[in-house]
């Protein structure tokens, strides 16, 4: 086995392994051929400055357990050396489907983070399982609810304007960027121009949909609460009930709120990070 660099040219020629999501600058692609030269697994990391992550790690059916993932891991790590990266993070969530990668890593000596019993699990359920479970809050008055596709550049820059202030006084609220998601149903709220809570959802097929960072300024659980029924409100009038929800709130707000709404019949899962010194 023999990893390589993968290029932009090479890599049209190997996207049923590699998602286009993952193609653009922020990451390196690695690939790893057999002795005949045939690439039988890529890797995607996603590089920043101390500690790097894993994004993506596919191999071939045929060629899994012969040592590909592991020479790919190697690799990335003699290139992170060579350029002052210490570290090389992986996230996911564990449940039966990624037994093996749980295995795979601490095999290659990865450890487990510390802080991860802090990290959010994430919740699943069906639309309709989640309107019933949701109290109807009415629009309090005062506050401007607006979906992400009517707001302006400027009031969107003003908002990560008032998010700065705020985390200076010790709280961090996450504001991504609004092509991170689905601009019809996500929805941020603003009292006097000044941003108050959001809640982001994103369209994954006709079937799901994911629901997160779910926050507001001062912790209003009824704003809270209304934001969730405005913007599933949006997702309804084009999704069926049985659409699935996947819900994480990468905040303690958003999860308590999610714990609390997903019901009995919800599915939960437990993230892992798991860390590795290069």
């Amino acid at each position: 086995m023999k990893a390589f660099v993968v290029s932009e040219k090479e890599a049209n020629f190997i996207l049923p392994y590699v998602p286009t999501e993952f193609m653009n600058k922020e990451n390196l692609i690695l690939g790893c051929v057999d002795d005949e030269g045939t690439c039988v697994g890529v890797a995607v990391f996603q590089i920043r400055t101390e500690t790097s992550s894993l994004r993506y790690i596919y191999v071939a059916v045929g060629y899994r357990r012969k040592g590909a993932g592991c020479t790919m891991i190697d690799f990335f790590s003699r290139i992170a050396k060579r350029n002052g990266i210490n570290g090389l993070e992986v996230n996911f969530f564990l449940d039966k489907d990624t037994e093996s990668l749980h295995k795979f890593f601490g095999a290659m000596d990865f450890s487990h983070d510390k802080d991860e019993n802090n990290m959010c699990p994430e919740y699943t359920t069906t639309l309709e399982e989640l309107f019933q479970n949701i109290p109807v809050i009415k629009r309090q008055k005062e506050y401007k609810f607006c979906k992400l596709a009517d707001i302006t550049e400027r009031e969107y820059a003003s908002a990560k304007s008032d998010l700065q202030k705020y985390s200076k006084q010790g709280t961090y609220v996450p504001l991504l960027p609004k092509d991170s998601y689905d601009d019809r149903f996500s929805c941020m709220v603003f009292l006097n121009q000044e941003l108050k809570g959001a809640i982001m959802v994103r369209k994954l097929s006709e079937e799901s949909m994911e629901v997160s960072y779910i926050w507001t300024m001062q912790k209003n659980s009824k704003l809270l609460l209304a934001m969730m029924n405005e913007s599933l409100g949006y997702a309804k009038k084009e999704l069926s009930n049985d659409c699935t929800v996947r819900m994480i709130g990468y905040t303690k707000e958003g999860t308590t709120l999610i714990q609390r709404l997903s019901g009995e019949k919800a599915e939960r899962r437990i993230p892992v990070r798991m860390l590795l010194v290069v």
